[in-house]
């Protein structure tokens, strides 16, 4: 980020894990993650085009509407971008949405 200010977030992969560290594996017939309960974590499809658009607007709206989970609101955060947002919502998708004071 020292590098380019114009980049605002990171964040490294992520790893889905079970209970005891070890991965979950990926399910083509479930398309999701499955831990070790069966229970199905559902992903954002590999190649998602719109994620890399240009456009901010179909950016957002693809994180609104097709991903599953937003981990990258975990990861480093600008200072000057982030205090130009709200704080965190505590409801469902929360982390979604860290929406811009001045909107």
């Amino acid at each position: 980020m020292n590098a380019n200010e114009a980049v605002v977030m990171c964040s490294p992969a992520t790893v889905l894990i079970n209970e005891d560290g070890s991965p979950l594996r990926y399910s083509t017939q479930k398309k999701g993650m499955v831990d070790n309960y069966g229970r199905v974590w559902p992903v954002t499809p590999e190649k998602n085009a719109l994620l890399m658009s240009a456009d901010p607007t179909d950016r957002y709206s693809e994180v609104l509407l097709k991903t599953f989970m937003a981990l990258e609101i975990y990861g480093l955060i600008r200072r000057s971008a982030l205090e130009r947002t709200s704080v965190m919502p505590s409801y469902f998708g929360g982390d979604k949405i860290v929406w811009p004071s001045s909107v």
